[in-house]
Order: C-alpha cells, then structure tokens, then sequence
C-alpha cells in the first residue's frame, strides 16, 4: 500500500517536471525491487543519460539486462562499469563470456588488464587473460602472465598450460616450452602432465638425460605405466645405458609378462652381456 502510494506520488511529480532525475530513479527502483524489470528499465536508461557516473544505476541497468537475456546492453554496461567500479569481479565473468562467444579477444584484454590492475590478487582474471593472449597468439605475453598465475595457483591452470603447449609445439618452440613447463612442475611437482610436455620438449631437443629424468619422475607417481617404462627402456638403450635399458624392459615384462618388443630387447641385452663375459 504505501509502495503503490509512493509510486503515484513520483508519477504526479514526474508529469509536473519530467527531468526529475531523482523521481526517475525512485520509480525505477520501486519497480525493480518489486521485480517488475521491463516497468523499471526504461526509467533508469533515461537516468543513466543525465547522470552516466551513477555506478548504482549502471549496476541495476547491468542485472536487468542479464536477466532478460539481452547480453549485447549487458555487455554495454559492463564495459561502462570497468570505469566506475573496476573492482567488482562478477563484471569480468559477463564480459568474458559474452565477448568470447563473439571471438572478440583483442577488445577483451584491455578491460582484463584494468581489472587486474584494480584487483591484484585476482587469479580468475589472469587466467581469462592468458586464455585471450592464447587466443590472440601472443604466446610471449601469455608466458608472462601464466608465470604470474603458476606462482599463485598451479592446481587449476591445466587446461591453459595444455593449450601453451599445442601451440608452442606447432611452432616448435620447444626451448619456449621447456622455460614455462619447468615453472609449472616446480609449482605442481605431483601433475605428471606438466612432466609429459617437458619429456617432449626435451627430447626434440636433444637433451635425453633430462627427458629421462623427467621419466623417472613420473614412473615414481605411476609405477605401473607401461608405455613409459617402455619408452624409457629404448632411450636408455639408445644412449648406451645398457645396464639401465635392461632394468626398464624387465619392468615392462613385470607388468606385460607377454610383451613382445620387451621380451625381445631385455633377452638381447642379456646375451650381449654374457658375450662380453659379465657376471649374471
């Protein structure tokens, strides 16, 4: 009752002086929290053109638009709010979303990069920004920025770390490689992944005795990984490591007794060796 009293009240002013901005406001915001959103819209985006610095306003325009599925304005307000109240982080989600079914990255970063600037501890915004820098190619910057975020948070960056990695190993970039994935086993020593794309990286390279390294490593978190114990066993076998190569094809047969290409290798390892007359 007193609601519907308040709302004639404002109406009457507003047909006596219709730029009453603060009876706009009022009646907008009458009807919006009654839940009436199309009856509140058009009073608060008449608001907002005579006083475009209202962050309140622009935040109520913002849920309105988004409730009624129109992301394009929702999008529109969520770009003027990065100016009002960059600090607000729910504005960056809507942003990334909307401009992402868009594909439009490049105009994405900037507004991460105010918002990170603003929020300094927000990790979910330097990922959205790796994932726009990926996107955009900058491999380099997205580099940067994911050694910022490996610092902060590994557990959760998998996904992005797997897409750097496709991309630099299109391009061959394998030291590239080798320089962010060493960053992220040192900050997930238990994510056999990050291993994985060092392994790689390193034998494209040259550099077996790391990538032998990094093997061993993961065969201590996954000791019953066939095909790395395999693969283990012919570069061992391939840098002369006989003793080593021997070890590796006997764990294979240990956990694939029938397993052709071990059994092979580990009995030809062994006559080498009888025939160089070593002890058994």
């Amino acid at each position: 009752g007193d609601k519907k009293a308040l709302k004639t009240i404002y109406q009457k002013i507003l047909s006596i002086n219709p730029r009453e901005d603060i009876i706009l406001y009022n009646l907008g915001a009458l009807e919006y929290e009654a839940g009436n959103l199309k009856e509140a819209l058009p009073y608060f985006e008449e608001y907002v053109t005579s006083h475009p610095e209202d962050a309140n306003a622009h935040d109520i325009l913002l849920d309105i638009y988004k409730r009624q599925k129109d992301f394009p304005s929702a999008l529109r307000e969520a770009m003027t709010m990065v100016d009002l109240r960059p600090t607000e982080v729910d504005i960056y989600d809507l942003i990334v979303e909307v401009m992402g079914q868009q594909g439009d990255y490049r105009r994405m970063i900037p507004l991460l990069q105010k918002g990170i600037k603003a929020n300094p501890r927000q990790t979910t915004l330097k990922k959205y920004l790796v994932a726009a820098y990926l996107k955009t190619g900058e491999e380099d910057l997205a580099i940067r920025q994911m050694e910022e975020v490996l610092r902060e948070k590994p557990q959760d960056v998998r996904a992005l770390l797997q897409d750097l990695f496709e991309r630099l190993k299109a391009k061959a970039a394998y030291e590239k490689i080798i320089g962010i994935m060493k960053q992220a086993v040192e900050a997930d020593p238990q994510e056999p992944a990050f291993r994985g794309y060092l392994i790689l990286a390193y034998i494209e390279t040259g550099k077996e005795a790391e990538a032998m390294a990094q093997m061993e490593a993961i065969l201590r978190l996954r000791p019953d990984d066939l095909d790395l114990w395999l693969q283990l066993a012919r570069l061992r076998e391939k840098t002369n490591d006989m003793a080593g190569a021997s070890k590796a094809y006997q764990r294979v047969l240990e956990i694939s007794p029938d397993h052709a290409e071990a059994s092979e290798a580990y009995l030809r390892l062994r006559l080498q060796k009888v025939g160089r007359g070593e002890e058994e």
